[in-house]
């Protein structure tokens, strides 16, 4: 499995805002699917939840608070380094998100 402080930096160096709760769920959700890739095909109905259900929230804002820390830092991060993870440069969705650092980090 790799090391949270390996996921912590990516999300630094994305700028993605630590003081945030979305910061915190983007982070739960890719050590999640680095330990069971199948979560990825999964966001919606077992990923969500079960972020929420641990910080007795909801799959809804859960998802909303992630895509509100990846607008920031999409909005915060040079676009070179944000087409060099994620091959595009516009902003990205949450399953995109995920998916590219989870496959970057096998």
């Amino acid at each position: 499995m790799q090391d949270k402080s390996t996921v912590m930096t990516i999300l630094k160096n994305l700028r993605v805002p630590v003081n945030t709760k979305g910061y915190r769920y983007l982070l739960t959700a890719i050590l999640m699917c680095v330990e069971d890739v199948r979560l990825l095909s999964k966001m919606t109905t077992r990923l969500y939840p079960a972020i929420a259900e641990g910080d007795e929230n909801n799959a809804a804002c859960v998802e909303r608070l992630m895509r509100y820390a990846i607008q920031k830092a999409f909005d915060e991060c040079d676009k070179e380094l944000w087409k060099e993870y994620f091959g595009i440069s516009r902003k990205t969705k949450v399953s995109e998100f995920v998916a590219a650092i989870v496959l970057q980090l096998q």
